[in-house]
């Protein structure tokens, strides 16, 4: 009883930091991916102005 107790905490463990990290994940490339877009956008504006 014991160890099945043990296992369930475990899995709980590898399930919320695969949560946490597949959310740090998708953050970083979204950021990322925003902060190149806009990179990108503001160099055609100031192509375009200049």
């Amino acid at each position: 009883m014991q160890k099945q107790q043990h296992q369930n905490k475990k899995q709980k463990m590898t399930y919320f930091f695969e949560k946490l990290f597949g959310f740090i994940t998708q953050n970083i490339l979204k950021t990322s991916v925003g902060t190149v877009r806009d990179h990108i956008f503001f160099k055609k504006i100031e192509f375009i102005v200049a």
